[in-house]
């Protein structure tokens, strides 16, 4: 192997937290507004919408332990390297850090959104912003076996959130699921794309595997956390059709938080404020396994260390949030996101694998 990596023992990790990290990358803040965008395009078979796109990412995730497997203890640079030279796998490696860092500034720019509109109106996003990527440059500075315990703690402590919507659910009317199947092709193909954006995330497998220890049951445990969160998108799916009325739903910007309205007990009567609020224990996780990613890439090209690219990460990101004060523009870099991750999160596995089978027949002629 041209690039094989040797990861210290003391930073590996067991395969079963890949469950945690992918539940954890995959759900955000894109949860939030996940009913209404689909709902736009599918209506009532946004459900089905769901399940076909959840059906493509599983088989997606197949496909890249897959290849990961077949190069063995390597990443996404040394794969390319190995199948294509040091140009293209730097050319590649690239476009995924530019990929990368629009995810991660559009999921930052959205959380600093929910901030300002539901807690602090007079606050500036630009504050809310830099202070949540100080705590992911401090994260960083831990190493990715305390990135990996973030995604762990954080799992335990935000699950519980999810079933609170109980309540909205016992309010639910079923006339709202129907006529069944009424969706269109077109309504189906629109439905897809806007869910890709739902799936980002998948793609961390390409630098996170040979950090597992024990990567037989990496494909176990990668199914088992897309399969979590997918799980948690159907419920929020199901409970939106049938709590709000058809033309409310298409409406509202994030249907999910605005179920938590309704719900209030004796300590907490606006318990969307306090969901907004405690929102962040579920999007820092996804912020800093982003930030990972990047300064990653950039120590696998440049041999720059972590901890003096998470540097320029936050200057970056500060520059971002100070050009992307208004709704529109926030729409338009998620529209960027959803577009660039149906290339990179499914199409890009899909073009790697032959050359994996390749690589397989030629080792068995061996």
């Amino acid at each position: 192997m041209k690039d094989q990596l040797n990861i210290p023992t003391h930073l590996k990790f067991r395969a079963s937290y890949l469950f945690f990290i992918l539940y954890n990358i995959l759900i955000g803040v894109g949860i939030v507004e996940y009913p209404r965008r689909v709902y736009n395009y599918a209506q009532q078979d946004s459900w089905l919408v769901l399940i076909l796109v959840a059906l493509i990412a599983h088989s997606i995730v197949a496909i890249t332990i897959f290849i990961l497997k077949t190069y063995k203890s390597t990443d996404l640079y040394g794969i390319l390297q190995e199948t294509f030279g040091n140009w293209f796998a730097k050319l590649i490696c690239y476009l995924f850090i530019i990929y990368f860092f629009t995810v991660y500034l559009s999921a930052l720019a959205k959380y600093t959104e929910f901030i300002v509109v539901f807690i602090f109106p007079q606050l500036s996003k630009f504050i809310i912003g830099f202070l949540i990527t100080i705590l992911i440059a401090y994260s960083i500075y831990g190493g990715i076996r305390v990135i990996v315990g973030v995604s762990f703690l954080f799992f335990l402590l935000t699950i519980w959130v999810f079933g609170l919507l109980a309540v909205p659910a016992s309010m639910i009317d079923t006339n709202n699921y129907f006529p069944l199947f009424n969706l269109d092709r077109n309504g189906l193909l629109q439905g897809l794309r806007v869910s890709a954006y739902s799936f980002i995330g998948i793609e961390v497998l390409w630098f996170i595997y040979p950090y597992v220890r024990n990567k037989d049951k990496a494909m176990f445990y990668s199914q088992l956390g897309v399969l979590a969160a997918v799980v948690i998108l159907f419920i929020s799916v199901i409970i939106s059709i049938g709590f709000y009325a058809p033309k409310q739903l298409e409406s509202l910007i994030w249907p999910v938080l605005g179920m938590y309205k309704i719900i209030s007990f004796s300590i907490f009567e606006r318990l969307d404020i306090f969901a907004v609020s405690y929102w962040i224990f579920i999007i820092l996780p996804n912020l800093i396994l982003y930030a990972w990613l990047i300064t990653r890439s950039l120590k696998r090209i440049h041999q720059i260390k972590q901890k003096h690219s998470i540097w320029a990460i936050i200057i970056l990101s500060a520059i971002g949030l100070y050009f992307i004060q208004s709704s529109i523009k926030l729409e338009a870099l998620l529209d960027v996101a959803d577009i660039s991750s149906i290339f990179f999160v499914f199409l890009f596995p899909i073009l790697l694998f032959p050359f994996a089978i390749i690589k397989r027949i030629r080792g068995t002629k061996k």
